[in-house]
């Protein structure tokens, strides 16, 4: 069978009846609009170094196969949108704005380049929403449908956010800038996408399989290379220390022109994140007086500057890694990069 009919060549098409209905009708133009959207998605897809973004794109993208049937469809129950699909948008929603830390105000796109195709996603979703409100005045249109496309956009904003925190957006606001106007590694994201490619290639299984309780040295060394590329091109030398979950150093580098207390700093840090199961930055806080662990900062063992942060997969202490050599902020920021990282490739 030939791919083309010629029986459309009038403006003229069909849906759920053998009936011709012109192509100007509002159906056609909801249904063009999702399908446009689910094309930027696979462009996002296509340009994204997560897997775990990656993986939701096609989840979304088969329910907008649904949804689109549901237009063409309207009486057939077997095309409504399912509950766990609206659920599993907000559940996806609330975990990435409580990693991404994105500040509040009007974002501007552009901070990256899977950022920037999330964005023009979202606004071909909210056209697609628009179009949705418009057909629904004079056809039946699934009322799970609207509210899975109004969660939608809201999901493409948030994931955007997170991916511009992720891989070095700039985070400008209408409100300002943030403090992540300094200029960030462009090569963060590819790094990304070399040491997954890395690990599927020297692993015969997957990570998930062989991940035990304990980071490996393999994993150690991979997060450490994307920790060295990243302060490289922010021109810090630092030392990188990761523990596994007792503590323990499964590895230490030091870059060339490291300070030589940053080793011990660094590695202090990465033990202090796993014995106290949280942030060196977030340790310093707390041992504030008044605050709940006020009298800890007596323990020898245990530092308090930022820059040391749990290994966590599957909500389970695995590691630690801890990080010195730049101010007190840079190296906050980059502990916390490299737990963000150390998710994106091992947490599938």
């Amino acid at each position: 069978m030939k791919l083309y009919t010629k029986g459309g060549d009038g403006g003229f098409s069909t849906l759920s009846s053998p009936m011709k209905i012109s192509k100007a009708d509002e159906r056609f133009e909801s249904l063009g609009t999702l399908d446009e959207l689910s094309a930027h998605l696979g462009l996002c897809r296509a340009a994204s170094p997560c897997e775990k973004l990656s993986g939701s794109l096609v989840r979304i993208q088969k329910t907008l196969v649904g949804l689109m049937s549901g237009i063409a469809y309207p009486n057939e129950k077997a095309y409504e949108v399912p509950e766990e699909e609206i659920a599993f948008l907000e559940e996806e929603i609330d975990k990435t704005e409580s990693s991404s830390g994105r500040e509040r105000g009007f974002a501007l796109p552009g901070g990256c380049e899977i950022s920037a195709r999330l964005d023009v996603a979202r606004t071909v979703c909210r056209r697609a929403e628009r179009t949705l409100a418009v057909t629904a005045k004079r056809y039946p249109v699934h009322a799970d449908a609207r509210a899975y496309i109004n969660r939608l956009s809201d999901y493409l904003y948030a994931a955007a956010r997170y991916t511009e925190a992720l891989y070095g957006g700039k985070g400008e606001t209408a409100c300002g800038f943030s403090p992540k106007d300094e200029k960030e590694p462009s090569s963060a994201a590819c790094f990304t996408q070399n040491a997954v490619e890395k690990i599927a290639r020297s692993c015969g299984k997957g990570v998930g399989e062989a991940m035990g309780k304990d980071v490996t040295l393999e994993q150690a060394k991979l997060l450490s290379e994307g920790i060295r590329k990243f302060a490289a091109e922010k021109g810090m030398k630092i030392v990188v220390a990761v523990a596994n979950s007792q503590g323990r150093p499964v590895s230490v580098e030091v870059m060339d022109g490291a300070f030589l207390v940053s080793y011990e700093v660094a590695a202090k840090k990465a033990y202090t994140s796993v014995a106290v199961k949280m942030s060196t930055a977030k340790l310093a806080e707390e041992v504030e007086k008044g605050k709940s662990l006020y009298g800890l900062q007596t323990v020898d063992q245990l530092i308090y500057l930022g820059g040391g942060e749990p290994l966590i997969l599957n909500g389970q202490i695995v590691g630690g890694v801890g990080v010195s050599g730049g101010t007190a902020a840079e190296d906050t920021d980059l502990g916390a990069f490299a737990a963000r990282l150390f998710t994106e490739l091992f947490d599938r």
